[in-house]
């Protein structure tokens, strides 16, 4: 049986331009390296000694899942609240390589598989469901799979220019087009581009430092960060689907790790050891440092919606950033919604970004889902327990096609009343 462990609030916040970061520590001092949330209240963490924790309140207790492994959990992946893939690289029992590890029960129990090469070190998943997938690591190497990872195959990478080039990880488009980004220090920063759905991929060189994270903004437009002690932190930017890419350095110090939408137009990266947050509110142009609360050292970004993200690092460090948008009426006192509601996305139609604004009068469970035409789900945007006020939720539609699609709101208030509202939205790519 697994031990549900509660974890106490520290009251350090730090306050910024109307966002909160507060810190949660996890019940571990291990380093966390990779972070995964499904929503804004179910999420997965893994790191040093084999460890994955699981949170199902968004990060105020965890349920220890960790593989058993004595390893460093590279990066962790869920396709749902069940299914989920981790890798890490076993360097106790020769011949070293590749450890995957794959859960169908929301990490009850895991299933070990080694890479189909030994020696050969893969340090990044990305799934676009629980069949297909994509591995990458050291010396360029980027390999698929098409059923839950029981066989690996590699991939066609050109690395004449850049061989044995660190490929750091993955940002898919759609099924057919995606990057994936990486280099090696001091030589150059590279991105590969794929349009045949990961089978081929051409390197392109785009900088001296590795990318460490790429954002999809539409099939044209691009943004990568990346960088090094020596160099800093500095961007990279494509107006033609990556197929030519303008680097421009930021001078801030520090590397980056994680790139992730808060909303249509803010994306946020933490850069480590530096001990702090960039983010920008105009996709990317202009960069604004934050330092990270408590000093902590972070590894992993992640926003779920516009008003919730997560943060993990070193030694157990855990943060949360949490925003309930309320007017203010002349006398002070908060001015809540008269009823529920459930807004018009904007911008609507939309590629690949659109926000959902939701309105509760009192305290709510919530749920919120996207389906398709014909009636099937496709994402659950939020579910859990909201405060009363003005909420703004950001849908990204990676991996799914154009079209016309109904998100839905479920209610449940403090009296037990349940509501339903439907709306309409429209996907263009």
């Amino acid at each position: 049986m697994k031990l549900l462990i509660p974890v106490l609030f520290f009251t350090c916040t730090l306050f910024s331009q109307n966002f909160t970061w507060t810190v949660l520590p996890l019940p571990t001092t291990k380093t966390v390296y990779s972070i995964d949330f499904r929503d804004s209240l179910y999420g997965f963490a893994a790191g040093d000694s084999g460890l994955v924790l699981k949170t199902t309140d968004g990060g105020h207790s965890w349920q220890d899942i960790s593989v058993s492994r004595n390893l460093t959990v590279s990066d962790i992946t869920f396709t749902s609240k069940t299914t989920g893939f981790a890798v890490g690289i076993d360097f106790e029992t020769p011949p070293f390589g590749t450890l995957f590890f794959k859960t169908t029960n929301g990490g009850d129990s895991w299933v070990e598989s080694r890479y189909r090469e030994d020696e050969a070190y893969m340090l990044a998943l990305h799934f676009l469901d629980s069949l297909n997938g994509w591995t990458s690591g050291l010396e360029g190497k980027i390999a698929y799979t098409t059923d839950g990872g029981s066989e690996w195959y590699p991939a066609l990478n050109d690395t004449a220019e850049f061989t044995n080039f660190p490929v750091l990880g993955f940002s898919f488009y759609t099924d057919s087009l995606a990057f994936a980004f990486g280099g090696h220090i001091d030589i150059a920063g590279v991105i590969w581009r794929t349009t045949d759905g990961g089978q081929y991929w051409k390197s392109h060189g785009v900088g001296p430092e590795p990318i460490k994270g790429i954002i999809v903004f539409d099939s044209l437009n691009l943004l990568g960060i990346g960088g090094d002690f020596e160099y800093g932190t500095a961007v990279v930017r494509s107006t033609d689907s990556g197929l030519t890419w303008d680097y421009r350095s930021l001078d801030i110090f520090g590397v980056p790790f994680g790139l992730s939408f808060r909303n249509a137009t803010e994306v946020w990266t933490a850069l480590g050891f530096a001990e702090k947050f960039i983010y920008s509110t105009d996709v990317g142009q202009n960069w604004t440092e934050v330092p990270s609360p408590d000093s902590g050292v972070v590894y992993d970004i992640q926003f779920t919606d516009s008003v919730t993200g997560y943060t993990a690092g070193r030694l157990g460090y855990f943060a949360k950033y949490s925003r309930t948008t309320v007017g203010i009426e002349d006398g002070g006192s908060p001015a809540l919604p008269a009823n529920h509601a459930l807004g018009q996305n904007y911008p609507n139609p939309f590629n690949p970004v659109t926000e959902i604004p939701v309105e509760l009068s009192e305290a709510a469970t919530i749920k919120l889902t996207i389906y398709d035409m014909r009636g099937r789900e496709v994402r659950e945007i939020a579910a859990g327990n909201f405060d009363a006020g003005n909420h703004l939720f950001s849908f990204q539609s990676e991996g799914i096609p154009s079209g016309i699609y109904f998100y839905r709101l479920e209610i449940t208030g403090q009296s037990n009343k349940k509501e339903s509202i439907v709306r309409k939205m429209v996907l263009l790519k």
